[in-house]
């Protein structure tokens, strides 16, 4: 049976952070693939400055640089194509059960996304279709965070993921684009190009 993790969030834009942890859940999970997805369009917040789904796919595809099982998963930008509703996890998450029905899915949190677990919609029917694994974020308590996610699953079956957590923020990367300050080796030299060539946070 495959084991795939399930990495979702804005990406807006995806900075060396962002690869870090799928690189080191990919490792220490012993997973087969990491499915990095994109927010189609977001149900909890506002996402500032943003240049659209297909952008944010694209930032994140350039930055992979074709990784076999690091990959940029299009299933919520696909999805925002076709209709309005915003993009929830519970929804991917049955998606990617037809899709790969023999797979263990794996959800992959950074701990501050973690410790608000509980007010995503439909918080029951993510622990019933996938696992979880988290890791630590600067500013964030991991305890809490684990608190948050016993709620939902036995505290037992919650994966750590052990790493340095790097202070990089696509907020500060957005407003060193705006501004003119460096960026580019916050996210890469494939990330950047794109940023420059689509003119993207200008």
């Amino acid at each position: 049976m495959a084991r795939l993790g399930v990495f979702g969030g804005a990406f807006n834009p995806p900075h060396l952070g962002h690869f870090a942890l799928a690189d080191e859940a990919l490792f220490q999970l012993r997973l087969d693939r990491v499915l990095m997805v994109p927010t189609g369009r977001a149900g909890h917040k506002l996402l500032r400055s943003d240049p659209g789904g297909e952008k944010r796919l694209e930032m994140l595809a350039a930055g992979l640089g074709g990784c076999e099982r690091l990959v940029a998963d299009p299933i919520e930008v696909e999805t925002a194509r076709h209709t309005a509703s915003p993009s929830f996890t519970h929804l991917t998450l049955e998606t990617l059960a037809r899709r790969e029905p023999t797979a263990e899915l794996v959800v992959i949190l950074g701990s501050d996304a973690a410790s608000r677990f509980g007010d995503w919609r439909d918080p029951e029917r993510v622990s019933s279709l996938a696992s979880v694994a988290v890791a630590a974020r600067d500013g964030a308590d991991l305890t809490a965070a684990l608190a948050e996610l016993g709620r939902f699953w036995p505290l037992e079956s919650i994966q750590k993921i052990e790493m340095r957590a790097l202070a990089l923020s696509s907020t500060e990367v957005r407003e060193r684009v705006a501004s003119g300050r460096p960026y580019r080796f916050w996210v890469g030299d494939a990330v950047s190009d794109v940023i420059v060539q689509r003119r993207i946070y200008r």
